[in-house]
């Protein structure tokens, strides 16, 4: 794989040891978690008792410093969903659940499309980013002062937690705090968790953080053909197919081949759910055009990521450029137009989504087979950029009619449809290169308690030199 394809920031990274034995499975007596619909409504009751508590920016969470003879009385408040008793390990994870409550939190922000901290976005008044072939070959990116199309800000659909707790028999239970922030955050992203080093300690040697359904968890191979697990790759149990993980990478960093881990298997998987992205909004952008919507454009597709960086935090990944928008290739507009023509033919409209489901989806449909290698320990195979290409090269007409169409199409419409494809192999695969040279990246460093945002220039020139190097300062929740 070309490394200008892979997020290198993860290669200061290095495997994290492991350890059998008795996992700190104890609970506080002093506090609990209070998971909450209405956590504005909740935490309104809980001062009026005159109980301390911690908020979080988008987790519905509460940290209420309560023992359990207040649980009952808590659970009762209207629109609390559960009361749990959180693990001694708190205060740690609760370094990791800060970074995804941040990262979800720009989430939101960048999806709605306004507010502080968005980024990208264009009225299209300076022109758009356009894909040109030079009569000497290849694919130049350029930008046509004539497109006047307005684009949404910058997408933040994938998250990435390539660490994980380093003992074996770390419990998985709901009142792990770090599970409640994967589960809210898998409710809007996609959040691929990394399924740990420990694969030499045998069977049942997934990290917690990975085990949990609602995230993807990504093992490691050690040759780019996919045919080799690596020793090291955690993996479930022999009998219990969805014990371990749900797929597997090439565990290599692109910087130097002689560190591995499933922490650099994550991320190129990560870097792959961005190009099923990029597709699908791209697709989104075709068929509302197709539809009578005004041209518009196609918001750039970044990640979110929380992991252990140096000063290179605020550094962009190698060869990446500056655009707030992708350039509108990829779909097969034929095929696109007949599946819009059929769907309208029955009364309905065709409207794309790209869910997180639909990214975990075109991802284990991408993967292959591990030879020799049962699903507990590869899950549903192997899969590189190659592969998720095809996938979406494969993906018919007829698929976006029953994905996407809002009434189904007639009988005869579905056998011509299902001969039909909606991307273009080549223009998909030059949408892919862009998106490995594009995108912004949040990132948070669980060390140094400090996030790297995307930001505009004239942002950063106000900024001081702590701030340009090593991010902004992220605060915890204090105990109110």
């Amino acid at each position: 794989m070309d490394p200008a394809a892979v997020d290198l920031w993860f290669d200061t990274m290095r495997a994290s040891p492991c350890s059998r034995g008795t996992a700190r499975a104890a609970t506080i007596d002093s506090r609990l978690i209070v998971v909450a619909e209405d956590v504005a409504r909740v935490d309104a009751h809980v001062v009026a008792m005159g109980l301390r508590r911690r908020r979080y920016r988008a987790l519905p969470v509460l940290e209420v410093d309560a023992g359990p003879d207040r649980a009952a009385e808590l659970a009762a408040l209207p629109g609390v969903i559960s009361v749990l008793p959180p693990l001694e390990v708190i205060d740690a994870s609760r370094t990791f659940a800060v970074g995804i409550d941040l990262l979800l939190a720009i989430a939101r922000t960048q999806h709605a499309g306004h507010g502080p901290g968005t980024i990208g976005g264009t009225d299209g008044s300076g022109g758009y980013p356009v894909l040109t072939r030079p009569s000497g070959g290849g694919l130049q990116l350029d930008v046509d002062p004539d497109l006047v199309w307005p684009t949404a800000p910058a997408l933040l659909p994938v998250l990435n937690l390539s660490v994980g707790p380093s003992a074996v028999d770390f419990p998985v239970v709901m009142n792990d705090l770090v599970s409640v922030a994967t589960l809210t955050a898998s409710q809007e992203l996609l959040v691929v968790v990394a399924a740990g080093n420990c694969g030499a300690s045998g069977q049942g040697s997934m990290s917690a953080w990975a085990q949990v359904p609602w995230v993807l968890a990504v093992g490691a191979v050690d040759d780019e053909e996919g045919t080799a697990l690596a020793d090291y790759s955690a993996r479930g149990v022999a009998g219990e197919p969805a014990s371990g993980p749900d797929l597997v990478a090439l565990g290599r960093s692109a910087l130097d081949p002689q560190v591995r881990g499933t922490s650099f298997a994550a991320p190129r998987v990560t870097q792959l759910a961005r190009i099923v992205a990029a597709a699908f909004w791209s697709l989104r952008r075709e068929t509302a055009v197709q539809q009578g919507a005004p041209p518009h454009g196609v918001p750039a597709v970044g990640f979110g990521v929380i992991d252990s960086f140096g000063t290179e935090i605020w550094r962009p990944s190698r060869g990446a450029e500056d655009l707030v928008a992708l350039p509108a290739t990829g779909p097969d507009r034929a095929g696109v137009a007949a599946c819009v023509a059929a769907v309208r033919a029955a009364g309905g409209r065709v409207e794309v989504r790209g869910t997180p489901g639909l990214l975990r989806r075109m991802l284990l449909e991408s993967a292959r087979p591990v030879p020799g290698r049962r699903q507990d320990e590869v899950g549903a195979g192997f899969v590189d950029r190659g592969q998720v290409l095809d996938r979406l090269v494969r993906y018919s007409a007829l698929d976006l009619a029953r994905d996407f169409g809002s009434e189904p199409v007639a009988p005869d419409s579905e056998r011509d449809l299902a001969g039909r494809r909606v991307f273009d192999p080549a223009d998909l695969d030059a949408l892919a290169d862009v998106v490995a040279r594009t995108g912004p990246g949040w990132r948070y460093d669980y060390r140094r308690r400090r996030a790297a945002l995307p930001l505009p220039s004239e942002m950063l020139a106000g900024l001081g030199r702590d701030e340009r190097t090593l991010g902004l300062r992220v605060p915890e929740p204090e105990l109110e």
